[in-house]
């Protein structure tokens, strides 16, 4: 019996509602979402029970705190691109409460996957880095 991978996508609805919150993302805290990332990411990583999608979730979280910290140049827009998704990573109660076991980082993933591909159509020479 073969398995066919699920994948999921947002809706065009839930692209559009991301899009309003990145541009109104303050900047500003920056330094307080970092402060909670390493936190979150060393909870998630030390788990016995991780998953493939959570393993990509850690990947693509951990890429974007390597462009946030290392892009001076990085423009408005794409910072605060990292930064929503970042801070939806960090966030307890998002769409899926991230209480809800490795469940509660499906929508993590989602939206975190999303920004990081968003970001790549911009720059694509972040790939390289």
């Amino acid at each position: 019996m073969e398995i066919t991978p699920v994948t999921f996508k947002l809706t065009e609805s839930d692209i559009t509602k991301y899009r309003r919150q990145i541009s109104v993302f303050p900047v500003e805290r920056e330094q307080s979402i970092l402060n909670e990332l390493h936190g979150k990411l060393q909870n998630l990583v030390a788990r016995k029970d991780i998953s493939t999608f959570v393993i990509q979730l850690v990947e693509d979280v951990d890429r974007m705190c390597s462009l946030l910290m290392s892009k001076s140049d990085l423009d408005e827009h794409s910072r605060r691109m990292i930064l929503f998704a970042l801070n939806y990573f960090v966030e307890e109660k998002d769409e899926i409460p991230d209480a809800i076991d490795l469940l509660g980082f499906l929508d993590d993933a989602v939206v975190v996957r999303w920004v990081m591909d968003e970001l790549l159509k911009i720059h694509p020479e972040y790939t390289a880095d």
